[in-house]
């Protein structure tokens, strides 16, 4: 569940209990998705991206880069994360090295609302603020998208 209060709840569906709360970011959390290891990536408006572990409730790791709120999350089909912000990019996300580096792979002409991958078409889909919708073909391992 997303809150305006900064945090991300876990609940159990069955029981309808909150199991987990998670705190780290500083402002409203925008954005939730589930990576390929069980992992969550949060996307919030104090620009970062947090990467939780949700066993032990701890943030693994916090990506930096967006210089606007991090409006959308979606996962590609070889693990990188995109993410969509405000500040009108879309950047790709890989794991190299013991660390995630991120490199703008797009840039539209207003802030990123909303993020779709379709594994079998290779295509990001994403919509702009000014209601446009681009369609990005995501090529494996580029860490951007072509021209």
């Amino acid at each position: 569940m997303l809150t305006v209060d900064s945090t991300i709840r876990l609940w159990n569906p069955a029981s309808g209990m909150c199991e987990a709360t998670l705190e780290g970011h500083s402002v409203s959390v925008d954005a939730l998705v589930v990576l390929a290891d069980g992992r969550l990536a949060s996307g919030s408006w104090d620009t970062t991206i947090r990467l939780w572990n949700p066993a032990s409730g701890v943030c693994e790791a916090t990506l930096e880069g967006h210089s606007g709120g991090v409006t959308a999350l979606e996962v590609l089909a070889d693990g990188r994360l995109a993410s969509g912000s405000l500040d009108r990019t879309i950047r790709v996300w890989q794991f190299r090295n013991g660390h995630w580096t991120g490199a703008v792979g797009f840039v539209a002409d207003a802030g990123i609302k909303a993020l779709a991958y379709s594994a079998c078409a290779g295509v990001l889909s994403a919509v702009d603020e000014s209601g446009r919708i681009h369609f990005l073909k995501v090529e494996a391992a580029a860490g951007a998208f072509p021209e």
